[in-house]
């Protein structure tokens, strides 16, 4: 038999399917010897290593015997001294299978040596020394009781699942035996996960290896169905597998089917129903759901032909007897972060290689197993290696609220096994503090934040649940939480609505497919808070409403919102929405965006307000979030700076209303910031300030070492604080003198030096002072009349020599006579030609033959004659 073989030894031969097919139907009525298992081998050396450690890692395949035969071989080692063994499971329904399976071998009833103590459920006496807890009850007890008295060793089964809860509680477990109790054990056990990491992060603590015994499983694909298509598609294959049984192709045995969640369960358990080929065989749904009698059925051995239609709740944690046979849909939920709700929620995922691994091992435990995967094979390759952990994908705001009430300030001082994301960190602590859990200003945990802390629930939920309590309206806000939670959809539209408060509406109509979860739901949030739940709410009082529109906006103050034209709304994130046609608020100025879908390529660029509730201004006043001040802005239109008094709550504005303005230290830097990027229509730059500009920008060119700025723009904004102080528009600031308001922002040697190196007017022979141009591009020049330059030999320079002008000379009706920059060179060349045309055009004038000797005139002939 498989069963006789020990850890390590390789599986018999497979049998003919006849025989098989006998040895399970035996098996169907009886378990596996234990010691038949392969953990049962390494156990001395598991035993030796904790006790000479302190810690441990097991490292051994799902079906091994981890979880059943570790706790009672620790027991009887007396590892824990007089104190008890506490085993976490991920899931309710595996600590209680593994409970009841411990209690069994040890030969005692369940709750006297063995118990287990789940959330609203326990069995446990002074008698028990082996507690199996699910994973968040070790943290809320060591929140509680630091020393963790009472108990010698804590073991993690299935840490390869690496869920928050069992990250949390092992980083405290290690400190509590680093700090407090050196003779505290812990053991991790990992079917999946590489252990040398988990055995550095305790201190390198012994790995023992326990190698399974599978035997070989034929594994085919088929292209996955639609989702609507699933429960037909899961037909068809348990039905093909039923018939290579029935030929022999197959192993007889049960038929395990995965599926991602209980409606897809009772969907596809109808569809075998309806089919008499099935009626020999018992058609059993597996899930966390169920009453503990009812997984028995599906997990305890049975003499009749199965087909368990299962969550993943029997991938790892469960083992069920005499299955041969594995359909798997490769999918399963996985608590995911919903930035549209603000927290958690499970969606349904694709599964990684390993989770296909481990189910398809399921098929190989008693003989030649069939696994039958609805993805192909393609699909499996591009498939994740493992599941990632829960630390890197949900919401960390409970993660951080414990952290805090542990008093540990930041996530590298509780040495967690893998550090989270700091963007998600981030995000906790804003969310924290603004629910009231932590000290925006110290960081240090709150009253409140305390009381949160010790539900075994979200901040967001925990902090909507109180604040329920509070106001008497416990149950509403248990059945709005729970379906929030579960994520039912508005089944009907604004017209009828009875109330602003989408989720009420959506409790009041017609009861939704899912109901039945969302009642199971609320009544477990009910329990958390000590109270009794009353029927779903089809009708409730303005006074209820109110209180539970208030409980709903303490729990999510981060997501008022307010309605501008048609459907947009405008959260406090500063985010555009639009509010779904379902909702019941479309009347409604304020509203409370409670569940937010991003905007898909498409579907308009705006995120779709889904669910919503009403908001009244007065209760944000309450909450002490409204602030009111003056504020200026810059109006376009009128091109100055305004006042306004505006009330806003976070960065959602609320009401405006304009007053004079007052502050004038604001305004003038509110019409800086409009200013800067239009610094020309601004200042309303002319000639004289852009000849300003082109000064510096020509010495700075041709003289860097004096200082001066060659990118004037930069050089143009950096003077707009001295220029706009005490002013509010742009009139104020063109009525400014041209010119002179540039060069105000010299001091008094850079004002001289550009004065000099590149002066604003040239003396010319006749006297005169003469405007220089500074063009954009080229040269400076002079306009002149070529009668005042007589007397010059050659061309006039600036910048110390470096910068020729060009001369623009004149004839006496200011036309142009030549350009040059060669002055020696026109008197020389071009002045007789010139003389001789001017002198007959121009009689009265002069027209010497030597101009560079002849005397310079700014006047006619007649009119020095006079």
């Amino acid at each position: 038999m498989p069963g006789e073989h020990r850890a390590g030894e390789p599986p018999p031969e497979p049998r003919a399917a006849g025989v098989l097919a006998q040895a399970l139907g035996d098996l169907r009525a009886v378990t596996v010897d234990p010691e038949a298992l392969p953990v049962a081998g390494v156990l001395p050396e598991l035993t030796d290593a904790l006790e000479a450690h302190g810690s441990a890692v097991l490292h051994a395949p799902p079906g091994s015997g981890k979880s059943t035969l570790v706790p009672g071989a620790i027991l009887e080692a007396g590892l824990a001294g007089e104190g008890e063994i506490w085993m976490l499971q991920p899931r309710r329904a595996a600590a209680r299978a593994v409970a009841r399976r411990l209690a069994e071998l040890q030969g005692s009833a369940l709750g006297d040596t063995v118990g287990y103590q789940i959330r609203f459920e326990s069995r446990v006496s002074p008698q028990t020394r082996i507690r199996v807890v699910t994973e968040g009850l070790l943290t809320r007890r060591l929140q509680s009781d630091p020393g963790l008295e009472g108990v010698g060793v804590v073991i993690f089964d299935e840490f390869h699942e690496r869920s928050l809860q069992s990250d949390l509680g092992l980083a405290f477990a290690r400190e509590v035996q680093e700090a407090l109790r050196p003779d505290l054990k812990i053991l991790a056990m990992s079917a999946t996960l590489d252990p040398e990491p988990i055995s550095r992060f305790l201190d390198h603590a012994p790995v023992i290896r326990a190698e399974g015994r599978v035997y070989p499983v034929r594994v085919t694909h088929e292209p996955s169905p639609k989702p609507r298509e699933l429960p037909r598609a899961l037909s068809r294959a348990a039905g093909s597998l039923r018939e290579e049984m029935a030929t022999g192709d197959a192993c007889e045995g049960d038929i395990l089917i995965f599926v991602p969640g209980v409606r897809m369960i009772e969907d596809t358990l109808a569809r075998l129903r309806d089919d008499a080929r099935w009626q020999s065989w018992d058609l059993l749904p597996l899930h966390g759901r169920l009453s503990s009698e009812e997984q028995d059925r599906a997990i305890q051995p049975s003499r009749r032909r199965r087909v368990i239609v299962s969550t993943n709740i029997a991938e790892t944690s469960l083992t069920i007897q005499g299955v041969s046979a594995v359909i798997d849909t490769g999918l399963a939920k996985s608590l995911r972060f919903d930035s549209g709700l603000g927290m958690d929620r499970l969606e349904t995922v694709k599964t990684s290689r390993a989770s296909a691994e481990q189910r398809a091992g399921r098929a190989g435990r008693l003989g030649p197993g069939r696994a039958h995967r609805l993805w192909t094979e393609a699909d499996h390759a591009g498939r994740g290696a493992f599941e990632p952990s829960e630390i890197t994908r949900v919401e960390l705001s409970r993660l951080l609220l414990d952290l805090r009430a542990w008093g540990a300030r930041d996530v590298d001082q509780a040495r967690l096994f893998e550090a989270p994301p700091v963007a998600s960190l981030d995000r906790a602590e804003r969310l924290l503090g603004d629910l009231g859990a932590l000290d925006e200003a110290t960081g240090a945990i709150t009253s409140l934040g305390a009381k949160l802390a010790a539900l075994p629930l979200s901040p967001r939920l925990g902090r909507l649940l109180l604040a329920a309590q509070e106001r008497s309206v416990t149950s509403l806000g248990c059945w709005v939480a729970a379906w929030l939670q579960e994520g039912i959809r508005l089944n009907r539209g604004p017209a009828g609505a009875q109330s602003a408060c989408d989720p009420l509406e959506a409790l009041r109509a017609d009861p939704p497919r899912g109901r039945g979860t969302v009642e199971r739901s609320a009544r477990q949030l009910a329990r958390i808070l000590g109270e009794k739940l009353t029927p779903s709410p089809r009708s409730w009082t303005g006074e209820e409403e109110e209180a539970l529109c208030r409980s709903l906006l303490e729990a999510w103050p981060d997501r008022v919102g307010r309605r501008g034209a048609s459907d947009s709304v405008v959260l406090a994130d500063g985010r555009g929405c639009r509010l779904a046609e379902e909702s019941a608020l479309h009347g409604d100025e304020l509203l409370l965006g409670l569940a937010v879908d991003s905007g898909r390529r498409g579907e308009r660029a705006r995120s779709l307000i889904r669910v919503a509730s009403r908001v009244e201004q007065t209760w944000l006043e309450d909450l002490g979030g409204v602030t009111e001040g003056d504020e200026v802005s810059w109006s376009e239109g009128e091109q100055r700076v305004t006042a306004e008094r505006v009330q806003r709550y976070r960065g959602l504005v609320l009401s405006r209303k304009q007053v004079p303005l007052q502050d004038r230290e604001a305004a003038a830097e509110c019409l800086l910031r409009a200013t800067v990027d239009s610094l020309e229509r601004g200042l309303g730059l002319q000639d004289a300030d852009r000849e300003v500009l082109h000064r510096m920008s020509l010495i700075a060119r041709l003289l860097p070492e004096e200082g001066f700025p060659e990118d004037t723009h930069l050089w143009l904004a950096d003077q707009l604080p001295r220029l706009c102080a005490g002013r509010s528009s742009w009139r104020e600031l063109q009525s400014l003198p041209p010119g002179s308001r540039l060069l105000d922002g010299l001091d008094w040697s850079a004002r001289n030096r550009l004065d000099t190196l590149a002066p604003e007017r040239l003396e010319v022979p006749s006297g005169s002072r003469l405007r220089l141009s500074y063009p954009p591009e080229g040269a400076p020049y002079l306009a002149v009349r070529v009668q005042e330059v007589f007397g010059w030999e050659v061309t006039p320079t600036i910048a110390r020599g470096r910068q020729r002008i060009v001369l623009h000379l004149l004839n006496p009706a200011q036309r142009p006579l030549q350009v040059t920059e060669d002055l020696e060179s026109f008197w020389t060349r071009t002045w007789p030609e010139v003389r001789g045309e001017m002198r007959s055009r121009y009689p009265k004038h002069r027209w010497p033959e030597d101009p560079r000797s002849a005397e310079p005139s700014r006047r006619t002939t007649q009119r020095r004659k006079r």
